[in-house]
């Protein structure tokens, strides 16, 4: 299924490439976008981008006491839009801002860098 709705896409750009080059630059994007969203999800192989990686591992460290730390790079793989999931016992009795800003503190180095992260805490 994915693979014939990607064909129809490839028609619908050659199609457009003829009638309208202006449409040309964002299709063609959008296609590329489907395609790696489709290799990384559907590959049947999970793997962690570096970025992924770094982040996981910096939280680690400036978290110490956390259970569970999950990052995922939420913009295909561009390294530009992170959701982060952390669970430490140290959250227990703050506010979800004061969780959120401990976790946001530990990537703050690395923050200006993202186009945006989503933060979500638990402690337990």
């Amino acid at each position: 299924m994915i693979r014939s709705t990607f064909c129809a896409l490839r028609k619908t750009v050659s199609f457009v490439n003829h009638s309208s080059p202006r449409i040309i630059p964002a299709f063609n994007y959008q296609a590329k976008q489907f395609s790696l969203i489709n290799g990384r999800w559907f590959s049947g192989q999970p793997s962690q981008t570096k970025g992924e990686l770094y982040l996981i591992n910096k939280l680690k460290e400036r978290i110490p006491d956390s259970s569970a730390v999950e990052v995922k790079d939420v913009s295909g793989g561009c390294g530009e839009m992170y959701e982060v999931y952390v669970v430490s016992p140290s959250f227990k009795g703050k506010s979800i801002l004061q969780q959120h800003k401990m976790v946001t503190e530990a990537l703050k180095e690395d923050i200006p860098q993202f186009h945006g992260i989503r933060v979500e805490t638990s402690s337990s």
